[in-house]
């Protein structure tokens, strides 16, 4: 079976990666659910949780939640989900890397999915696939799917797109 690593916000985005999650198993694709988030609890468990990827990227998940600086705590997880998409990776069975989230996530998303290795589908669901993507894409195979809305809820529209991308995922 093939395996799609989903990484993201999962305090902010829990309801929105349960259902990308479910359409990917519904596919017959599984899923290894990382969360980057910092803000609160998640909505759903993750298979590798934020402790986890704070501490891969060299630094305590309480004192990122204590210095209450986003700009920081975005970095630093970036820096850890890195390091944890890296060894997923080596370590075998990861055959696509998805993410979804607003400016914040894809920014997160798009450094840890840099270093991946070119012809591994890497896409990301975001409103910021409108506008400039340079900073999301760089020189890499990123595929970014306009959100068309902020990710933030599931509604008609939302979870068309969302089950479209994960279609596309599942599909590579």
């Amino acid at each position: 079976m093939a395996n799609v690593v989903l990484l993201g916000c999962l305090d902010t985005k829990g309801e929105e990666y349960a259902y990308v999650r479910d359409r990917l198993n519904a596919a017959g694709v599984g899923t290894t659910l990382v969360n980057a988030g910092v803000l609160a609890p998640s909505a759903i468990s993750a298979d590798i949780e934020n402790t986890e990827v704070a501490a891969a990227g060299g630094i305590d998940l309480q004192a990122l939640v204590d210095a209450n600086d986003r700009g920081a705590a975005m970095s630093a997880m970036a820096k850890g989900a890195t390091a944890v998409l890296a060894r997923l990776v080596a370590e075998g069975g990861v055959d696509g890397v998805m993410a979804l989230g607003g400016t914040g996530g894809t920014s997160l998303a798009s450094e840890a999915f840099a270093g991946l290795p070119l012809g591994l589908p890497k896409l990301i669901v975001s409103p910021a696939a409108s506008g400039n993507t340079a900073p999301y894409v760089g020189e890499s195979d990123l595929i970014l799917v306009p959100s068309v809305t902020d990710v933030a809820g599931i509604n008609r529209l939302s979870a068309r797109i969302m089950a479209n991308a994960a279609a596309a995922m599942a599909g590579m």
